[in-house]
């Protein structure tokens, strides 16, 4: 069985700075890749229906094309915050589970505002897609 994973509806931050002085690449990239985790497990029934959410299985092709992505970004000189994909994996990989799950909460406040029935669905799987993810990321080797 093949999964091709095309595109996170609605591609763009949903952060919002007051200044570029107020972002920290760090943080910034954190929590960049779990918003797409989150993104690319959401998508609607018939392409315009009601929210769904995909199954786990989803999540090791997501974190190994978000490496990949970011590899390349380095490779172009884009992805310039002094730490490498390399290290990204091993601060990932220091979350415990419930360190994932309270930062997917402060993002579910953002999806409240910036999406209609999306923090529902979320909120109702939040739990679980931190479990799987912090396994998906445990056994993701770069």
């Amino acid at each position: 069985m093949y999964l091709w994973l095309t595109t996170a509806r609605i591609y763009k931050s949903i952060m919002i700075f007051l200044n570029e002085q107020d972002i920290n690449p760090l943080i910034a990239i954190i929590f960049f890749f779990l918003d797409l985790t989150v993104r690319m497990r959401l998508d609607r029934l018939d392409g315009a229906g009601a929210t769904a959410w995909a199954d786990g299985s989803v999540l090791h092709p997501v974190v190994e094309g978000f490496f990949e992505g970011l590899k390349g970004k380095q490779r172009e000189g884009i992805y310039e915050t002094g730490r490498g994909a390399n290290e990204l994996v091993g601060i990932l990989k220091s979350f415990s589970k419930a360190e994932l799950e309270m930062m997917l909460i402060l993002l579910l406040e953002l999806y409240s505002k910036a999406y209609q029935n999306d923090p529902l669905v979320v909120k109702h799987h939040l739990s679980e897609h931190a479990r799987e993810l912090y396994l998906a990321i445990q056994d993701f080797r770069v």
